[in-house]
C-alpha cells in the first residue's frame, strides 16, 4: 500500500530537502525494493512522515521561529495573518532575518538585490529574498556576448559609444535589440549613481537555484532549510577569513595588484600636492589624478572606488 512504500521512502525525504521528485519513485522502487506501482500518494505520504503535513507545519511555525530567536539572539521573525470569511485567522505571510545576516549588512556593498519566487506544492506562494554581495563577490563566450559585457562596463560615455558602435556593425539585431532598453538601466556610464561594480541581479538567481530543492517542503521545513544553508555558508565565509592576511579581501587585493602590474611604465607629472598627470606611453592619453578627491578622469577611481592603474601610478 501507500503507506508502506511512505515507510520504505520516509529516509530519502528527512534531510529537508524535497528528496526525489514523483517521477523519479517508480525507478527507486525498481531498483532498491525491485516493486512497481503509481508513486504521487506514496511521496505525499513520504514526506508528511519526515517533515509533517502541510497543515501541521503552518500551526507549529509559530513555536519554530520563537525558538529560532532563542537559539539566536538578535533575530528577528514576524507572522502576519488574516481573517478569513469564517473569521478563523488565515497564515499571510512570515518574516526571518538570522542575527548573522543582519550584521553582514554593514559589510556588503551599498545595492540591494529582492526577488520572489514561486513555491511548488499544496498551498502556493511566493518566496521573497533580499541579497547582496560582500567585497569578495560573493554570494557567481562569445564575440559579441563580450562586446555587450564592455559596453555595459564601460566608464565613459565615449568609451561606451565607441564600443556600441562596433555592435551595431557587426550584429544588427543585436544592436536594435539593446537599442530599445534605456541605457540606464544596463550601462555604467549612463547610471546617474553608483553601481557599486554590481551590474546584474545574478545573485538573486543563485540564490533561488540554492533554495530549489526546499521549494516543495512545508513551511517549517522550508524555513529550516534556508537556516541550515546559511548557516554553512557563514561557516564557508568564516573559514576563509580566518586565513585572511589584513583587512583587504582576496578578489579586491588581486585587482589593486593586477592594477600594480599594469601602472608601470606610465608616466607621472606631478601638477600639485595632490593632483598628477599621468601619461600612457603607446596610446599618449593624459589623465588627471587627484588622490585627496579619490579620482582620476578616467572615472574607474571614483565608479569602482578602488585605486586605478594611474592613481597607483601617481
Amino acid at each position: 500500500t501507500s503507506r508502506v512504500l511512505a515507510a520504505l521512502l520516509r529516509s530519502k525525504y528527512e534531510r529537508l530537502h524535497c528528496g526525489p521528485r514523483a517521477m523519479e519513485l517508480p525507478e527507486v522502487l525498481r531498483t532498491e525494493f525491485n516493486y512497481t506501482c503509481t508513486y504521487w500518494k506514496a511521496k505525499e505520504l513520504a514526506i508528511a512522515s519526515a517533515q509533517g503535513t502541510k497543515e501541521m507545519s503552518y500551526k507549529m511555525l509559530p513555536q519554530y521561529l520563537h525558538v529560532l530567536k532563542l537559539a539566536n539572539p538578535g533575530t528577528i521573525t514576524d507572522i502576519k495573518t488574516e481573517l478569513d470569511k469564517e473569521g478563523k485567522s488565515r497564515f499571510l505571510y512570515a518574516f526571518m532575518s538570522l542575527k548573522a545576516c543582519i550584521d553582514g549588512w554593514q559589510h556588503f556593498r551599498k545595492v540591494l538585490v529582492v526577488d520572489g519566487t514561486h513555491m511548488f506544492g499544496k498551498y502556493k506562494g511566493v518566496l521573497l529574498s533580499a541579497s547582496g554581495q560582500d567585497a569578495d563577490c560573493r554570494y557567481k563566450g562569445l564575440d559579441q556576448k563580450h562586446m555587450v559585457a564592455r559596453a555595459a562596463e564601460a566608464f565613459k560615455v565615449s568609451e561606451f559609444q565607441k564600443i556600441y558602435d562596433l555592435i551595431k556593425l557587426t550584429d544588427w539585431r543585436c544592436w536594435d535589440y539593446l537599442k530599445k532598453i534605456d541605457k540606464t538601466l544596463w550601462t555604467r556610464s549612463h547610471f546617474e549613481g553608483t553601481r557599486f561594480n554590481l551590474m546584474t541581479s545574478n545573485i538573486a538567481k543563485s540564490l533561488n537555484k540554492a533554495l530549489l530543492p526546499a521549494r516543495d517542503s512545508p513551511i517549517t521545513a522550508l524555513l529550516e532549510f534556508i537556516r541550515r544553508k546559511l548557516t554553512r555558508w557563514f561557516e564557508c565565509r568564516h573559514y576563509d577569513i580566518s586565513k585572511m592576511q589584513g583587512n583587504i579581501p582576496k578578489i579586491i587585493d588581486e585587482i589593486v595588484v593586477e592594477q600594480l602590474v599594469l601602472s608601470t611604465g606610465l608616466l607621472v607629472l606631478p601638477c600639485s600636492t595632490w593632483q598628477f598627470e599621468v601619461t600612457h606611453k603607446p596610446t599618449k592619453y593624459d589623465f588627471v589624478v587627484d588622490l585627496e578627491k579619490r579620482t582620476c578622469s578616467c572615472l574607474e577611481f571614483q565608479m569602482l572606488g578602488l585605486p586605478c592603474r594611474h592613481a597607483i601610478a601617481a
